[in-house]
């Protein structure tokens, strides 16, 4: 049991000096309330920091119950645009929260990417392999997707409070939280405690670097420039298109209305900070793409280089790191801004199943356990593409024309390759949260939940009903549910797990839920964040009991 939430020595201190020296009733009731905002304070979780990383953590944790600051030093939101592209997991999870939508109607749809090389098609990467019912790249100025999740915030009755630093902070000890040093907009400072800090500042975190925790890895030689823009030529608009030369390397991303992101090699990269200007762009987009195009109409432009850094801990006492402050790299391939996204819907159910006094600490360890693997992965991943793609010496450039084409022609080769660009294959099978021994035909613990649609036959408290569904929608974010496949209306004494189990008879025909669940009765215990916490064969059902009563106080 967290401290700070149920510190009964606190309680009965307050109470006792309310009602034992005989307050009058005025003082009482004034006592009573600063008790419930000293209260409401300690339950707190501060977040730094208003992105796609921190907004989601608000999110997350304000519609579990928890009480969430979130702040930035920023004048207001963003005006540019950064990342583009939400991946088909990151999809998956925002459905389950309601503004998976919103972002499907404003986004443009890639269904493959087309790599280039010297006027010809060298490969297609075809990502409507990818297995999911979101199998595509939406490509979404990162703007939006911020509007989105404000909006979402508003709704959630969350205020981000801008113009608002975090100047210092102390952690208390024995883990009983932080006490931080906020500078308002008006230039005031004040003191404000909570039980949990998630830095989620950026590349740049003064909380990571206040903790002393290290940002290692390398700067890339390689300089871009950047452009929102229009391209009147035949560019495809439901393509990823790269262009590799010896020149340079040339992608061109297809937004809506007849509007692309161009992404080129800069030689100029590393002699000015100027933002490039139209005919710069021109001239890079002429030397290196071999269909005729005028740029025009450009919203913004600027230069880059690339940083791939990563930390070695994501939890220091109580503060949390993640998104950009905790990893930062190439953009190639399109993860990094749901990489953070991911990181918040990882931690925080757990975060707020421990304040609440239902999960046991230790649950909180596994979110670095967890993510830290995936973050090492996509730096190695993103570092090697990015190598490759942009070298202009003329042996890479040879082996690349020559191998590329036989090896993304392979069947598998797609296939893999289209669930790690959609982030399907992250899988937490290795940690403690997940038994290596529990397994279901395909599936392990640790494993995302697949998501298609099926005709089901479900029965819950209202009854048996038959349903065109998509497993998704019979999950419940803020609780685990129980799958019992194929089983009948067999008895289960669901009061055991009540209320953090939402329990669902499952059984259909359908070929697709035939492939991977079998016909024969089993069960799948699913986390909040929609990975597998323990599956097997219907007679193995008391792994349910074990698995909670490790980790569900």
């Amino acid at each position: 049991m967290n401290y700070l939430y149920s510190d009964k020595f606190t309680k009965i201190t307050y109470w006792y000096y309310a009602y034992t020296l005989k307050f009058s009733t005025i003082k009482s009731i004034l006592f009573i309330k600063t008790y419930h905002m000293y209260k409401d304070q300690i339950n707190s979780v501060l977040i730094s920091g208003a992105g796609p990383t921190g907004m989601t953590a608000a999110m997350e944790l304000s519609r579990m119950g928890i009480n969430v600051r979130i702040i930035d030093k920023a004048l207001g939101p963003s005006a540019t645009s950064r990342a583009l592209a939400v991946q088909a997991r990151t999809i998956e999870l925002l459905e389950q929260r309601g503004i998976a939508k919103e972002m499907l109607d404003k986004g443009n749809r890639a269904l493959a990417t087309t790599i280039y090389s010297d006027k010809k098609t060298l490969a297609k990467v075809d990502l409507t392999l990818i297995s999911s019912r979101y199998n595509f790249c939406l490509l979404i100025p990162q703007l939006d997707t911020e509007d989105i999740l404000r909006k979402q915030l508003e709704k959630q009755n969350v205020t981000i409070e801008w113009q608002t630093e975090m100047t210092d902070f102390i952690q208390l000890p024995s883990n009983k939280g932080v006490t931080v040093t906020i500078r308002n907009a008006d230039g005031q400072t004040e003191t404000f405690e909570a039980s949990y800090l998630i830095a989620a500042e950026g590349a740049h975190s003064p909380t990571r670097a206040k903790l002393g925790v290290d940002f290692h890895g390398i700067t890339m030689r390689q300089n871009y420039a950047l452009g929102d823009l229009h391209i009147d030529g035949d560019i495809p608009d439901d393509e990823l298109s790269v262009f590799l030369t010896r020149k340079g390397f040339i992608a061109v991303f297809p937004l809506t209305g007849q509007r692309f992101r161009m992404m080129a090699t800069d030689p100029a990269g590393n002699k000015t900070d100027q933002a490039p200007s139209l005919e710069y762009l021109q001239k890079l987009y002429d030397a290196v793409v071999h269909i005729p195009g005028r740029l025009y109409d450009v919203q913004w432009t600027s230069r880059f280089g690339i940083n791939s850094r990563m930390v070695d801990t994501l939890k220091v006492g109580n503060v949390f790191l993640g998104g950009d402050t905790a990893h930062i790299h190439s953009p190639a391939g399109g993860q990094g801004m749901n990489t953070g996204i991911q990181d918040m819907i990882n931690l925080c159910w757990k975060l707020a199943y421990y304040l609440k006094g239902i999960a046991r600490e230790e649950i909180l360890d596994s979110y670095q356990e967890e993510r830290l693997p995936i973050i090492s992965s996509l730096l190695s991943t993103t570092e090697r593409a990015t190598d490759l793609l942009n070298s202009t010496n003329p042996i890479i450039h040879g082996l690349i024309n020559t191998l590329l084409p036989p090896i993304l022609s392979m069947g598998m080769v797609q296939k893999k390759g289209a669930a790690v660009v959609g982030e399907l294959s992250h899988s937490y099978s290795g940690s403690a949260l997940a038994d290596k021994d529990a397994k279901l035909k395909h599936l392990k613990a640790g494993d995302r939940l697949p998501n298609w649609d099926f005709t089901v036959d479900s029965i819950s408290a209202q009854g048996m009903e038959r349903k065109d569904v998509t497993l998704y929608q019979l999950l419940d974010p803020s609780s685990f549910t129980l799958f019992l496949l194929n089983c009948g209306e067999v008895s289960l004494r669901s009061e055991e797990y009540s209320p953090l189990v939402k329990t669902w008879h499952v059984a259909s025909n359908v070929e697709s839920f035939v492939k991977l669940f079998d016909t024969s009765p089993a069960f799948v215990l699913v986390r909040p964040d929609s990975y597998i916490g323990v599956a097997g064969k219907y007679e193995e059902i008391s792994l349910v009991n074990e698995w909670m009563k490790n980790w569900i106080i």
